[in-house]
């Protein structure tokens, strides 16, 4: 072990560590009292299988729609985690259990038993920074993981905490820097919102639901562009759903 580095095999808060700064990465939070959640976004739940393969049969990520939500492929050296996400107060997990074996099926793929249910939220902490705390990971936000974004956002809230902590352009305005989190999570939003705006090939109640949601979503004032993704981004993703 680093004789630099203190371990402690507890369940501990950052008030409880003796640092001038600290970066709170502790997870998904107890609570969500001090958080705000986001608006727009459709889904909350996911249904994760595991199909082995001897080496890998493609290499990038895909993320398909599917009737209840859409469905991630991550390839692995040894397997393929797909993950069904969906809406729980819409859909029955024992559905997306039926549903997700067609399209592992239709894929090529064999499932096997190791399989899990993950139900989430997706949330930004009121105050991202604070005098002495950069609260990152999911302890800070998270968002449901079409285009992965949060690792995006955790990447700009360590250099936000980097900021107030004096190690880059020091700053004791750490309202200006919950304000600039507060927009690139609303930024995150509005982008992923932009992609369940066309609906997709199927007629379901999550569909209706998600349409609707991204409608209102995008009915609203664009958020603050940060340096987050750039206009570019915006602009392929609008003018393929004929947005302009």
């Amino acid at each position: 072990k680093d004789s630099r580095v203190s371990y402690h095999d507890s369940r501990i808060s950052a008030q409880d560590i003796d640092a001038d700064y600290v970066w709170d990465c502790a997870g998904y939070p107890a609570s969500l009292d001090e958080y705000t959640q986001a608006k727009y976004l459709c889904v909350n739940s996911a249904f994760v299988t595991q199909c082995h393969w001897h080496s890998p049969e493609f290499y990038r990520t895909k993320a398909v729609a599917a009737k209840w939500g859409w469905v991630f492929f991550i390839p692995l050296q040894n397997r393929c985690s797909v993950g069904y996400l969906y809406n729980r107060s819409i859909t029955d997990v024992s559905v997306i259990k039926q549903d997700v074996l067609k399209i592992i099926a239709d894929h090529n793929l064999i499932p096997s038993d190791h399989t899990r249910e993950i139900n989430f939220n997706s949330y930004i902490k009121n105050q991202v920074i604070t005098d002495r705390v950069c609260y990152t990971g999911n302890k800070g936000f998270f968002l449901e993981p079409l285009e992965s974004l949060t690792i995006d956002g955790i990447f700009m809230s360590v250099e936000a905490g980097m900021e107030k902590a004096g190690l880059r352009q020091p700053s004791d305005n750490f309202d200006r820097l919950n304000d600039h989190m507060h927009d690139v999570f609303a930024e995150m939003e509005y982008f992923i919102m932009l992609h369940y705006a066309a609906g997709s090939q199927y007629k379901s109640e999550f569909w209706e639901f998600a349409v609707e949601r991204a409608k209102k979503c995008l009915d609203q004032p664009a958020p603050k562009l940060t340096n987050l993704l750039g206009r570019r981004a915006y602009d392929i993703v609008r003018n393929g759903l004929g947005l302009g």
